[in-house]
Parts: structure tokens; sequence; C-alpha cells
């Protein structure tokens, strides 16, 4: 009578987890073919951030990079230097930024809220400077908790203007009368054909090469000073790896365009191709097998909160009591 109850249980303990999206791993992000200039990436940490692997009893964990406000940290927007807000050992950034003489790192943390801030072009609100294609970048290291498997990614955005090499939708103020094409206002080595959206470099220490997927969210959508959070599965191949190093990429992305779901919304900004808040990495614990509990256990069901950075939720679980 017990296995048979057992048996139930166990039943609804696996389509309770599918339904509560507990140990559930999203459909891994594909790899993308994109020609980037390999002079311009970020090199690939030789070493692991952590020689021994954090420890947790959580089944669901959420490993959050985000800036610390220090409004007595000195700045240079000279250096890809943003230890000042953000952590030294996980965090850097890099691309270059050039125009009137002045040669700028082409990511830039905020004074204010030490966001990063993807830049175009250098001067900003200078006409006279068109965009730039150089690779605008910064690189995030997570070190797996031990049991656990890297499954998705959340990065948290606002001012977002992805709209590729060439966009399709433009504002009627920049269009060519002649052409009736969208008028690009950006330098001779500006690249074609590249798609809209967010570009995604994974690897694990020691890697030769990244592994590329995208273009991701948000993708020819315009973002303004509200924070929005987007998602991306983790590459098939980065899952089962003891650290997990991402980098996210703007590259020959427009700005003044409008929205392909709703081209009457437009945008003639083009400082920035976005401004970064934070980044989270969602492992999960691979689920044990299940064994018949012993004579005299107590089977029940219990409710187990599950802890996330912007609140909780519930799963159920199978436990066992012994007397």
């Amino acid at each position: 009578m017990l296995t048979s109850v057992v048996k139930i249980l166990l039943r609804l303990f696996v389509i309770s987890l599918m339904s509560l999206g507990y140990g559930v791993v999203s459909p891994a992000a594909a790899a993308v073919s994109i020609k980037l200039p390999e002079n311009a990436l970020p090199a690939i940490p030789a070493q692991p951030l952590q020689l021994v692997r954090p420890q947790t009893d959580a089944g669901v964990r959420y490993d959050r990079i985000s800036p610390v406000v220090n409004g007595q940290a000195t700045y240079n927007p000279a250096l890809c230097n943003v230890a000042a807000y953000w952590s030294a050992t996980q965090v850097s950034v890099g691309g270059r930024a050039i125009g009137n003489g002045v040669d700028v790192c082409k990511v830039q943390a905020q004074t204010d809220d030490g966001a990063l801030k993807f830049l175009t072009k250098w001067p900003l609100n200078n006409i006279h400077y068109p965009l730039t294609p150089a690779p605008a970048w910064a690189q995030f290291r997570f070190s797996i908790p031990q049991g656990h498997t890297a499954s998705t990614l959340e990065y948290e955005l606002s001012w977002y203007k992805l709209f590729g090499s060439m966009p399709t939708h433009c504002h009627p103020t920049e269009i060519d009368s002649t052409t009736g094409l969208c008028k690009l206002d950006v330098s001779t080595d500006w690249q074609p054909d590249v798609p809209a959206g967010l570009f995604l470099l994974w690897a694990k220490p020691g890697d030769s090469q990244y592994t590329v997927t995208g273009p991701h969210d948000p993708i020819e959508k315009i973002g303004y000073s509200g924070k929005q959070v987007f998602q991306a599965a983790v590459p098939e191949a980065m899952r089962g790896v003891d650290e997990v190093i991402v980098t996210l990429l703007t590259y020959n992305q427009y700005t003044k365009a409008c929205e392909k779901a709703n081209p009457s919304a437009c945008t003639t900004h083009e400082n920035e191709n976005l401004e970064l808040h934070s980044v989270s990495l969602k492992t999960t614990r691979a689920l044990q097998p299940l064994h018949q509990p012993a004579h005299n256990t107590h089977v029940f069901w219990e409710m187990v909160r599950l802890g996330k950075p912007t609140g909780n939720r519930l799963s159920l679980c199978l436990c066992e009591q012994r007397p």
C-alpha cells in the first residue's frame, strides 16, 4: 500500500516541479555566426575566479552583480576601469570611442548610480562626430555553486536603442528623400548587415574562443528611464561548467530609428545604445533520484520557499519525516 502511495506522490511531484518551473532548464541559446573584430574583444581569463566553488543548500540560486553607489569615488572616462562602482574581480569593460582628438572608454560608469553606459560615439551631443563601429562590452564572471547548473542570464537595462547597422524604420526627418532609406550618420568603417540586438559572448576560464549567441532582446525597441529585465538562455556547452564568463556586447547598432512593432515610436537620440544596471545568473541543483521511504516513515508534502533577488516563490517538496 505504501509503495502505491509513493508512486502516486512521485508522479504528482514531477508534475508540480514542471508547473512551477523548478529545475526546468529553458531552451539553450543558439550560437550565431557574426564576424567580430577579435582585437577589440576582451581576453578570456585563464584562471578561475575561485579555486573552491561556493556551496549552497538552495535548489535555485540567483547570483546578482550590481554597482555600489559611491559618492566619493573618482572616475576617469578615458580609462576602462569601473572598480569604483563594480566588483573589480568580476566585472571589466572595454571598447574605445575616439573623436575631436580625445580617446575614451566606450563603456562608462554613471557617477550617480554606477550604471554602465554603452556609448556609440565621442564627443557626445555633437553632430559633427558620427557613430563609430568599435564594439562596446562589459564582461561578468560567475562561479557556479557546487552541484548546480547554469540555466538563465538576466540583464537589467534602460535607455536601450539597438536597431542594427542598417535600420529599416526611421523618423521622417531621418529618411533620405532621394532613396527613401534611413540616413546613416556613421563613420566610413561602419559595418553593414549586422542584425539588431545585443550579442552575448560565453566562455569558461582557459577557453581559446567564445561561443557567441544573439541577437538578443531588446531588438528594435526603445527604452527610457524605467529599468527592464531581459533574459537569455545559457548555451548548452556552458551549463555544466564551474564558472561562466559572459560578455554583453553592442556592435554597429544604430540608434536613430523607430520600433519595429510600433513605427510611430521613434527616437533621434544617438549618444548611447543602452545603460546596464545589473546582471544575474540563475543556477539550479540537479534533481536527485527519490528513494522509497523506509518503514515507519511518514511521507508528506511541504511548501518550500525559494529565494530570488526580486521576491520569493513557492515550490512543492516531497519530504520524509523519520520517527
